[in-house]
């Protein structure tokens, strides 16, 4: 039963075994998640499962990433805290945020998504997608670079693989006659302990400063 004293773990040891559920209750708990994710599908947006697919495409390139993991020795003693720091550095961090500022877009511009503290020193795949306003046919030109917040310091992201290029140029869209937009991904290093934020810094001329706001999703995958 639960609450019962099962004695001390040793890695490599056989131990009294833990109750669990058994073979019908997993599969009535398989059958009761799927229906229940097949039922959250249908509700959700095609943006939304189109921006859950590209989150998991940029974290595919993190895993290969080495990690420095504690290795277990039979016949020790198992230590929670070791356990518990293999799985917090194999646990990525994570984002998805979408901002809008409505202010005129000037020479300059730059659209953070909120911060978070780094539980670790880590590599963050980030991808960042710009949306803004001009006329069909504009005079002067607009760009994006993926940007890091570090402890109040911004800073520009590495060269290749990610892109070939340091900025992204916005282009027109389908979307409609006065709709531009630009997208970038790129790899950060962040230090353990930092408080830090990913966006874009939008650099305009031209017409495009008259641009009134950046529409800005950020996806952002650590490990």
């Amino acid at each position: 039963m639960w609450g019962q004293n099962w004695g001390q773990m040793i890695w490599g040891q056989a131990a009294a075994a833990v109750p669990a559920i058994g073979f019908w209750g997993v599969l009535l708990l398989g059958a009761v998640l799927g229906a229940v994710g097949v039922r959250l599908l249908r509700g959700t947006k095609p943006r939304t499962l189109g921006a859950l697919a590209l989150a998991l495409a940029i974290l595919i390139p993190l895993s290969a990433r080495a990690i420095t993991l504690i290795t277990f020795t039979n016949g020790t003693v198992a230590d929670a805290n070791q356990v518990n720091g293999n799985f917090a550095a194999l646990t990525p961090v994570s984002g998805f945020n979408e901002m809008n500022n409505n202010a005129v877009v000037g020479s300059q511009t730059d659209v953070f998504a909120p911060s978070f503290v780094a539980p670790r020193a880590m590599t963050c795949t980030v991808n960042i997608e710009n949306t803004m306003s001009a006329s069909a046919s504009p005079v002067g030109t607009a760009i994006v670079r993926a940007v890091m917040n570090q402890n109040g310091v911004i800073s520009f992201a590495n060269a290749p693989p990610q892109n070939g290029v340091f900025s992204a140029g916005f282009a027109l869209t389908a979307i409609g006659g006065n709709t531009w937009q630009a997208t970038q991904t790129r790899q950060f290093s962040v230090s353990a302990g930092a408080t830090v934020s990913f966006g874009g810094r939008v650099i305009a001329s031209g017409d495009f400063t008259a641009s009134n706001g950046v529409l800005e999703l950020v996806i952002y995958n650590c490990i």
